[in-house]
């Protein structure tokens, strides 16, 4: 119990038990205890027995404040996320019925990123080639990424900058691909997912103890 650094119970459907240690965390789907309580009688468990030592109620503080913070976290609204998983969803079915796939290059029409046209000067490319899909499968897997990474990212550090990360990325991202002289055509939100992951990665390394 000397090791336990963070306690935190989040209810509902997708509820857990979040037991974090010195050696990593430990997370408890609520779905997975034989009874429905159970959890919270762990956690009560671990609370009394934390508190049992020396410096236990200090502790038990610090697990209450770690916790109000995660739960205001979880509680916080991930519109801007759902927003762009819905235009990437809507611009791929104007793809779809506006004849972006009835010929090999008919994307380009739509913005599709093409390296000659982009260092001719359509900078545009570098934005609207993003918004692009070239398949059902490519836009479900691109949305499912940003969907979880984009609401970690917009959770905790807001619609605004979770939406400035995903465009600095897409942009820079495509602009990339196209200096690098390997694709003369692209299309995808991949490289606005990447941002997001490299974010996600690099908060969960510098916040690592919380």
């Amino acid at each position: 119990y000397r090791e336990v650094n963070s306690l935190f119970l989040k209810a509902g459907r997708s509820g857990f038990l979040l037991i974090g240690t010195a050696l990593g965390n430990f997370v408890f789907p609520l779905k997975s205890f034989q009874v429905a309580d159970d959890a919270q009688r762990l956690e009560r468990a671990i609370r009394e027995r934390i508190q049992a030592l020396p410096d236990g109620d200090a502790r038990v503080l610090a697990f209450d404040q770690k916790g109000a913070q995660a739960g205001a976290t979880f509680a916080h609204p991930i519109r801007a996320t759902i927003g762009v998983v819905a235009i990437l969803g809507g611009i791929f079915l104007l793809q779809q019925f506006g004849g972006a796939f009835d010929q090999a290059f008919s994307i380009v029409r739509f913005g599709a990123s093409a390296r000659l046209l982009v260092l001719d000067g359509q900078w545009y490319r570098l934005l609207t080639g993003s918004l692009l899909h070239g398949s059902l499968i490519h836009v479900l897997l691109n949305g499912l990424a940003i969907h979880a990474l984009g609401g970690a990212i917009e959770r905790l550090y807001g619609s605004r900058n979770f939406l400035l990360i995903y465009l600095v990325s897409a942009v820079f991202g495509t602009g990339l691909s196209v200096l690098s002289n390997r694709a003369e055509l692209s299309v995808g939100a991949s490289t606005a997912a990447f941002g997001l992951l490299g974010a996600y990665a690099f908060t969960a390394y510098r916040y690592r103890d919380r």
